[in-house]
């Protein structure tokens, strides 16, 4: 009975929601946060994670570069909640190649596999 499940490299935020019955995290560090403590702290440059939008990456057009040399491949998606559920994906995209990915003023997260984003002026 998985309700979400995601394998991800790099640094990242996972909701746990009051109805999940147990939790199962391998190779990770896991602690709670507030999201009404955590102060922003904008890039311009993201790969591999889990990012917020608003906390850790602006709302903006983002160049995408594929980083994963194995495949050649990599993916972007925006979400409206970082509790892995199917439900949350707004959008998503497996990258082949260069291309853009706009992050808009209500998506609530970014995660990101296998690319580099870099926000255009």
């Amino acid at each position: 009975d998985i309700i979400a499940n995601i394998i991800l490299t790099g640094n990242g935020y996972v909701e746990i929601l009051n109805t999940d019955k147990a939790v199962k995290l391998v190779g990770v560090e896991i602690e709670p946060i507030k999201l009404a403590d955590l102060k922003p702290a904008l890039k311009n440059e993201a790969s591999d994670g889990i990012y917020l939008v608003g906390y850790d990456l602006a709302p903006g057009t983002y160049k995408v570069e594929v980083t994963d040399t194995t495949t050649n491949m990599g993916y972007v998606e925006r979400s409206k909640s970082v509790a892995m559920g199917i439900n949350d994906i707004i959008a998503n995209e497996i990258q082949k190649g260069p291309g853009y990915v706009k992050i808009v003023k209500g998506d609530f997260a970014v995660r990101l596999q296998g690319v580099k984003i870099t926000l255009q002026k």
